[in-house]
């Protein structure tokens, strides 16, 4: 089963109170405003959560996408003559 991260859209995050933003980022809220204000403004959607190694801020946790190998074991087949 692959993997997918939580991400955050940067514009609904605006939209909550500096207290709320102060909890969820665990800073002050005015501060963690200004961080997605500032990421809003080069670009960026989204923010991942921690852990996520294929993140893009265009488009969020992209771990579900990486190839993945899996074993299949294929039973012998009776020869029939």
């Amino acid at each position: 089963m692959a993997v997918r991260h939580v991400s955050s859209n940067i514009e609904g995050l605006l939209g909550q109170s500096a207290k709320t933003l102060g909890r969820l980022f665990n800073m002050n809220g005015k501060d963690a405003r200004q961080v997605l204000i500032n990421l809003k403004h080069i670009g960026h959607k989204y923010i991942g959560s921690e852990g996520c190694t294929n993140f893009d801020p265009m488009k969020g946790c992209r771990c579900g996408e990486e190839t993945m190998e899996i074993a299949v074991r294929v039973p012998a087949q009776k020869q029939i003559n």
